[in-house]
């Protein structure tokens, strides 16, 4: 079966900040309020060691939801840690349908570099039945979301072996949607890294070739549903960023997340962010190869050595390693030989995501 390759550019935590182009009377318009919540709760966590795996340390993990509930999710620590030694933190966040065991591959890897890692169920996979129910109840769960993961770099904060000023979001399709909403209101991180993502499940449900689901509901349902989803589009609210930096990645034959719908979210996200566009359909969906350079989080500067890059020759795509005297290739392929280092690839399969 075809690999295809998935570059979560960690290295972008280097990357110059951007600037947001949405002018602060816009941004004040918005209903941020509507994610905020009180820091001073008790985040009640509870962790349970699920494995060892690789060197790393898989738990299982819940905290009290503001919202109600609790939040769950996965935690991944390197087993071996320099006492005194502070580790990047990064918040993971999974595609739609999904759940966090479906991203574990990749924040077992980033871990296994030097980084600390939660990952969290979305509220539509704590519960039964469809991702999306057309009801106000997504955007009761959206606003959960966004604020569980607010939560989530609160616990990350909250531990000794965190450094507190290398805190970065990553998130594919849903999750990449959701984090150009969460850096409106989340803003101790110091760079998104969004893949395939788009504006959010409105602009999802509304582009061609998926208005089927949104046609089939009754002009009431349907209104109702647009009317609880509308302010709380993430299109709206990414250009509210500040002092972060963003780093795209899309595909240009992705059936589910168009080009159009990813290029008008990246545009949105102010300049000094960072695209990379591939010609391999379902980029970053199914079992791929992850590239991952957390042993490089906030090392270098945007551009300079220890940066990684993805350059496309036609249809192949080709990672490699900034250095002084260059690009240092990584291997296109690893089946037949041994991955350079620090150019790590998984091949554990995954369930075929909707978006």
């Amino acid at each position: 079966m075809r690999a295809v390759l998935l570059a979560v550019s960690l290295a972008a935590f280097g990357i110059a900040r951007g600037t947001a182009q949405v002018g602060a009377h816009s941004c004040s318009s918005l209903p941020l309020a509507t994610f905020s919540y009180d820091r001073a709760l008790p985040l009640d966590l509870r962790v349970s060691v699920a494995k060892t795996q690789d060197g790393v340390e898989i738990h299982a993990i819940s905290f009290a939801s503001p919202r109600g509930g609790r939040a769950t999710g996965l935690l991944f620590v390197p087993q071996k840690r320099v006492p005194g030694v502070r580790l990047p933190g990064l918040v993971m966040q999974h595609g739609m349908p999904g759940k966090a065991e479906y991203v574990s591959w990749v924040s077992g890897n980033i871990a296994h570099h030097g980084a600390i890692v939660v990952a969290l169920d979305a509220p539509f996979a704590r519960r039964a039945g469809d991702p999306v129910t057309f009801t106000p109840q997504d955007s009761a769960e959206q606003v959960q979301l966004i604020v569980d993961l607010q939560r989530a770099f609160d616990l990350l904060i909250g531990r000794a072996d965190v450094d507190v000023g290398r805190l970065a979001f990553v998130g594919r399709s849903y999750g990449a949607a959701m984090g150009g909403l969460l850096a409106a209101v989340e803003h101790r991180p110091r760079t998104y890294v969004l893949i395939v993502g788009d504006g959010g499940l409105v602009t999802h449900y509304s582009a061609a070739g998926h208005r089927a689901a949104l046609d089939s509901l009754s002009s009431e349902r349907r209104e109702r549903w647009l009317a609880a989803m509308r302010p709380i589009e993430p299109i709206r609210y990414i250009g509210c960023a500040t002092g972060a930096s963003f780093f795209f990645q899309a595909a240009r034959r992705d059936e589910l997340v168009t080009m159009t719908d990813a290029v008008a979210l990246q545009r949105k996200a102010g300049k000094g962010a960072l695209v990379r566009s591939g010609s391999q359909p379902r980029l970053a969906r199914h079992h791929g190869r992850a590239r991952l350079a957390a042993s490089h989080l906030g090392n270098s500067p945007g551009g300079g050595p220890g940066r990684y890059v993805v350059r496309h020759e036609g249809a192949v795509p080709r990672v490699g390693l900034v250095e002084p005297g260059g690009l240092v290739p990584c291997a296109s392929a690893c089946e037949s030989s041994p991955c350079p280092p620090l150019c790590v690839f998984s091949s554990s399969p995954q369930p075929p995501l909707r978006r």
